[in-house]
């Protein structure tokens, strides 16, 4: 995930935009794939930090936020790779909301070294039913492990700005389940649970 402004907007670095926030309760708008998105929860999180009002404008898709932004109907938009790399001479690419920075854009820092403890993260996952006895589960994670150390995968996925995952599906297990317990707490905030 990635947070950028429009080019011709006065925000140069990530700073501006919170010291606009901060200025301008509500006014800062960014474009994102719905409410209730990893993107959208982070964002918050990061509102609640800095204890600062922006505006959420949803769209149904990602392409269709940054499609909105980049035609002018918001200040910034938060997105993935796929959907921002495309038209990146049209935007201002201020923070990686990933836990690094992007490849294609090493001089923009990573929103863990703006100080926060959090990050959003995009993940296309495979799962199995529970209780699949743990010899399948290791002949798979063998056979994907494979998979992605396949030279032709990993080319398709290093045009697209993805990064190869290496977790064992326990890790990736662990790694949502304390993803699913921060956003729980922000998404509680913003009154966004079922009811």
């Amino acid at each position: 995930m990635g947070f950028a402004v429009r080019l011709d907007g006065p925000w140069n670095t990530f700073e501006d935009v919170i010291a606009y926030a901060r200025n301008n309760p509500g006014k800062f708008t960014y474009a994102c794939a719905g409410i209730g998105t990893t993107q959208h929860i982070c964002m918050e999180q990061i509102a609640i930090k800095e204890g600062i009002k922006w505006t959420a404008i949803p769209f149904k898709s990602g392409a269709e936020a940054v499609v909105a932004f980049l035609g002018g109907n918001t200040n910034g938009v938060v997105q993935t790779n796929m959907d921002m790399l495309p038209h990146q001479k049209k935007f201002r690419f201020l923070l990686s909301l990933s836990d690094k920075r992007w490849p294609d854009f090493s001089n923009v820092p990573s929103i863990l070294e703006k100080g926060y403890n959090f990050w959003a993260m995009a993940y296309s996952s495979i799962v199995a039913p529970k209780g699949m006895p743990e010899p399948i589960i290791k002949k798979l994670e063998g056979v994907f492990d494979r998979a992605k150390k396949d030279p032709s995968f990993v080319e398709a996925m290093g045009k697209l700005g993805v990064e190869i995952p290496t977790l064992s599906g326990k890790e990736y297990s662990d790694l949502w389940r304390s993803k699913y317990d921060e956003m729980g707490k922000v998404i509680k905030i913003l009154g966004l649970q079922e009811k």
